[in-house]
């Protein structure tokens, strides 16, 4: 499973609030790759041991970006709740933006989810089980739902 694209997400309240900006501006700074306009911008990444936390970190820094997050946080959850909420910015991998879309609390109309371009990385989400050893058939069912969900998010 690949992760290959991230979203920048942030409310019209959010960049209102602490930029004075709306979200067509805020999507053209994206588009443009000019994140040292963002540097006043609550923004949530996650723990410092994560690989999506350094690849993207790394990459926004060298677009201009020099503020430090205001959280780490590995819960896609509570970051989507603050980030509804006009709180904070974060980035979600590209499968889960059509979930938050229909999540209850989200204006469609006031969230800004642009692609990040110019990753030089993707992430892979790997499952591996050993051959020639018996594998419970819970442990294969299992297997299977995490492929289905993932499967389900990307379309």
């Amino acid at each position: 499973m690949m992760i290959n694209a991230f979203h920048h997400l942030t409310v019209e309240d959010c960049l209102q609030s602490h930029l004075n900006i709306g979200t067509s501006a805020a999507a053209q700074y994206i588009r443009d790759n000019r994140f040292d306009a963002f540097n006043r911008l609550p923004l949530i990444l996650h723990y410092s041991i994560s690989t999506a936390h350094s690849l993207i970190l790394n990459h926004i820094r060298a677009l201009g970006w020099d503020s430090e997050p205001i959280l780490n946080s590995s819960d896609y959850h509570i970051t989507s709740i603050l980030c509804s909420r006009g709180l904070a910015a974060c980035f979600f991998p590209d499968f889960f933006v059509p979930v938050l879309f229909n999540k209850p609390g989200f204006d469609r109309d006031k969230l800004l989810a642009e692609p990040i371009k110019g990753l030089s990385e993707s992430l892979r989400v790997e499952m591996i089980l050993p051959h020639l050893t018996y594998i419970p058939q819970y442990l294969l069912d299992f297997c299977d739902i995490v492929k289905s969900v993932y499967h389900n998010y990307r379309n």
